[in-house]
Parts: structure tokens; C-alpha cells; sequence
């Protein structure tokens, strides 16, 4: 079909085609082009190098003379075309940078969701090309995302401004302290705000969550969650069978929301001592938000959790731990201590027991970073309950699970594993021997005969490597083996 990229011998798009379709006179295909464009890229890495000239020439013609829509989509696509080059990428950020900078000024409301594409593009250009290079811009773009955070209906723009904070904490780390005491107010607003269901006929809202719940259960936009099938509104709506309430989930606002659960937690971790004083209430809007109804709000509060241990470490100088000691949580700082009181059990409640795999995986990284972070301080309290959980994901009876096919016991071989969680998980399961060290070894023992059966080779590749990096780096820790 239009717009569909031509599959070489390895089963792989071939840049020829995608030049082609980028070239035809059609706007949807030109659009759904550049959508596959984007997508290929974010897994291509270098092997776009030689590619990069006429790739940027024709996405940069198109941001300059098509459809609104098809500019949005070019700007996404520069973007990761951006992130797949990293430094080879050089060359262009000035010229780019000259024809976007234009979008971040903008207010006129029919063009906010191209600024707010313009945000998402400076934000990874930037860590692609690195600080000496985008130094001379940092200022203006900080001012101009500043600004956009203070337009009125504007959902999207925050929601890609975030996300542009979130980079440029990861790039110039405490440096971001003076635009702290703007932003963070500012997202936990986004985050707080309560104004994402809109109901007719409804008094005072009773019912509302549990009816969002069951909605969220739905795929977002068309048939099989295609986004070119949604309503372009943004919105989803649904109708209370009793009483006649008529319901609209504002998905726009879910999205900032999500982005602003995410943007805390990295400018928590990339500030470090200098987010200490937002702590307190980034932790009581992120525990707020950590059972809401739609699982990309509660992804992204999981991962922010565990940031906010940074900033308490950091400023209470938390000594460096030695893997094994025999210690509790009692022995860390005050600040710390009371901060991980709040954080573990519900990271814990969230990996045993939310029924989405992106939400289990979120909760699975966040506590390997705690391990990494706090050390035997941090997480052999609650060791035992990590191993059972991490058994119950290997043996596929976790609740994330069992919301899908009927599962026999012990493994289903044909089935496709979620990559996502599993790597997360055996990033856990491995993080948890070189923090604990033989402390580890009573549940790594317990987890081994589920280990197994990953490496053999009816499984796929990346399945067996996992098995074969948790077993050989535990082995390598557990010094008592």
C-alpha cells in the first residue's frame, strides 16, 4: 500500500523506498511515511549514517511545504532520525535548528501542535549531538519552554515541553536548578489535575473512577489501536448505562500528565541535592497518582519513585555501600530512611500486582534501582518477596499475565514474551546478587529450575541471553557457589 516501506532480503526497510515515498505528491502518504520513518529509526542506530544527507534534505523540504499534519510527522521523524546518528548528526542541528526555532515563538493555536513537535525535536537533537554543541541555544529554548507551559489549552505543548526538561536535566544534570522553582510547580499542577473525565449529566462524580477503570481497559483509538483510526479530538467517550452519563476521557491530558509524573523523576535524579527541597511534594503527588486508572500515568509514577531517593541521598551524604554487609534500613539517614518507608512498599505492591506488563516493568526497574542506589540497606528486607515475584513472572502466573491466553503449567514455549519486562526483570535479577551477595543465594537457588528452561533453544534468542546473563552474572556474585 502507499506509504508502506519496501522489506529488503533481512526483512528490513530499505532506505531507497523510504526516499521514494517521501517523495510522492500524495500528503497521507507522505505522512504515514514519515510514521514509519520514525518508527524504523529509533531501532537503526548507525547504520543510518550513510543516509543522513538526502534523508534530512527531503524531511526538511517537507517541514518546509506540506500539510500541517505532514509537517508534525516530518519534525517526529527528524527527531529520530536525530537520535539514531548521535554525534553524525552534527552537521545539521544548526540548519535545523534555524527553520524550527521559528515554531518555539508561536502562539497562534492552530499551530501549538507544531511547537509542541518543535519541543519534542530540540529535546532529543540536543542529547544526540551533546552540550558543546547546542550550548548557544540552551537559553532561548529554556525561555521559549517556559513560556509555552503558561499557554492556555495547550495539552500537548506541556506534555512535549516536559518531555524537553526531562532531556535537558539529562544533559546538563545540576545545571537546571535555576529553572526548578518554575517547572516543578508547574508539573505537579499537570500531575494533580483532576480534570481529565468529563462527565454530562453527572453530580459530583460519583462513580467516575471506577467507570474510567473500565474503560481504560480498551485500546486507545480504532480498531486493533491503530492512531490513525482515533478521534482526532484526543478524547474517548463512553456512556453509563445507568443514569445515562456520558463520559469523555481527555486523553491529551492524560499524556501531559504522564509526562510530567516521568519529568520529575529525571530532574529529580539528573539534579541531584538541588531537587531536595521539592521532594516532599513531588512524593505526596506521585503517591496520589500511583494506583490511577490508566497505566501510562502509572508507568511513569513507578519510575519517578524511585528518582526521588536521589536528591535525599545526595543531600544527606548516604555512605557508600559494600556488597553483602548485613544491614538494615534503620542505618541510613533520616531523610532517607523516611523517604524509603514511603517508596518501597508501594513499588512493591505495584511489581506484584498490577496487570500491566509496561507498569510491572516500570516497578521492576525502579527497584533494581533502589538496590544499585541504596544498597543492602535499601532492599534485602524485602528480598523474598522480590524472588517470589520474580517467580511468579518467570512461571507466567503473575497477574500482568494472566489477563491473556489461558496458560498452561510451566511454560508456554510458543509464546512470545513481552522484551520489554523481561528485560527489566532480569536487569532486577541481576542488579540484586551484586548488591546482596550471598545474601541472594537461598532465592537464587529457588529461581534457577524456572531459569532453566529459557536457555533452551526453542526459545528465542534474546530470551536465551537474558537466562544466560542472570545466571552467569549470579554466579559470578554469589562468591558461596
Amino acid at each position: 500500500q502507499g506509504g508502506d516501506l519496501e522489506l529488503d532480503a533481512a526483512g528490513t526497510p530499505t532506505f531507497a523506498n523510504a526516499l521514494t515515498v517521501l517523495n510522492d505528491a500524495t500528503e497521507q502518504v507522505k505522512e504515514k511515511s514519515c510514521y514509519a520513518l520514525e518508527a524504523f529509526c529509533e531501532n537503526l542506530g548507525e547504520d543510518i549514517v550513510p543516509f543522513l544527507q538526502p534523508l534530512v534534505t527531503r524531511l526538511m523540504e517537507m517541514l518546509r511545504g506540506s500539510s500541517r499534519k505532514t509537517q508534525e510527522m516530518s519534525i517526529s521523524a527528524l527527531a529520530s532520525v536525530a537520535m539514531a546518528a548521535q554525534d553524525k548528526f552534527i552537521p545539521y542541528f544548526e540548519p535545523l535548528y534555524s527553520l524550527i526555532r521559528v515554531l518555539l515563538h508561536t502562539t497562534a493555536e492552530s499551530d501549538l501542535s507544531l511547537r509542541a513537535r518543535a519541543m519534542e525535536w530540540l529535546g532529543l537533537a540536543n542529547l544526540a549531538v551533546g552540550r558543546a554543541v547546542c550550548e548557544p541555544v540552551i537559553a532561548e529554548c529554556t525561555a521559549c519552554a517556559l513560556a509555552g507551559l503558561e499557554l492556555e489549552d495547550a495539552e500537548q505543548l506541556r506534555e512535549y515541553t516536559y518531555g524537553f526538561f526531562a532531556q535537558l536535566a539529562d544533559l546538563i544534570k545540576a545545571e537546571i536548578a535555576p529553572v526548578l522553582p518554575t517547572l516543578v510547580p508547574r508539573m505537579l499542577k499537570s500531575l494533580e489535575n483532576e480534570d481529565i473525565i468529563a462527565g454530562m449529566g453527572d453530580e459530583g462524580g460519583g462513580g467516575l473512577k471506577a467507570i474510567a477503570a473500565a474503560l481504560s481497559r480498551a485500546p486507545a483509538g480504532g480498531e486493533d489501536g491503530d492512531p490513525a483510526d482515533a478521534d482526532e479530538s484526543g478524547d474517548e467517550s463512553g456512556d453509563e448505562e445507568n443514569g445515562g452519563h456520558s463520559l469523555s476521557i481527555r486523553t491529551a491530558l492524560l499524556d501531559e500528565k504522564a509526562s510530567a509524573a516521568n519529568a520529575i523523576g529525571e530532574c529529580a535524579k539528573h539534579a541531584g541535592a538541588a531537587y531536595a527541597p521539592y521532594v516532599e511534594k513531588s512524593l505526596e503527588a506521585l503517591l496520589n497518582a500511583a494506583e490511577y486508572f490508566h497505566e501510562d500515568v502509572r508507568g511513569s509514577v513507578a519510575r519517578s519513585l524511585a528518582q526521588l531517593l536521589v536528591p535525599c541521598k545526595e543531600a544527606e551524604g548516604v555512605a557508600p555501600w559494600t556488597k553483602g554487609e548485613m544491614s538494615s534500613v534503620s542505618s541510613l539517614p533520616p531523610g532517607t530512611r523516611r523517604l524509603l518507608e514511603q517508596v518501597l512498599p508501594v513499588l512493591m505492591h505495584t511489581f506484584e500486582s498490577d496487570d500491566d506488563k509496561d507498569v510491572v516493568a516500570s516497578a521492576s526497574e525502579s527497584l533494581a534501582d533502589v538496590a544499585t542506589l541504596l544498597g543492602p540497606a535499601g532492599i534485602s528486607a524485602v528480598a523474598p518477596s522480590l524472588a517470589q515475584t520474580a517467580l511468579s513472572l518467570l512461571s507466567q502466573r503473575h497477574p500482568c499475565m494472566l489477563e491473556e491466553e489461558e496458560y498452561e503449567a510451566g511454560l508456554e514455549e510458543e509464546e512470545d514474551h513481552d522484551a520489554g519486562l523481561w528485560e527489566a526483570v532480569s536487569e532486577l535479577l541481576i542488579s540484586l546478587p551484586r548488591v546482596l551477595g550471598d545474601q541472594w543465594l537461598l532465592h537464587f537457588t529457588k529461581l534457577v529450575p524456572t531459569l532453566l528452561p529459557y536457555l533452551g533453544a526453542e526459545h528465542p534468542s534474546s530470551d536465551r541471553a537474558l537466562a544466560i546473563g542472570v545466571l552467569a552474572e549470579s554466579l559470578h556474585q554469589l562468591e558461596a557457589c
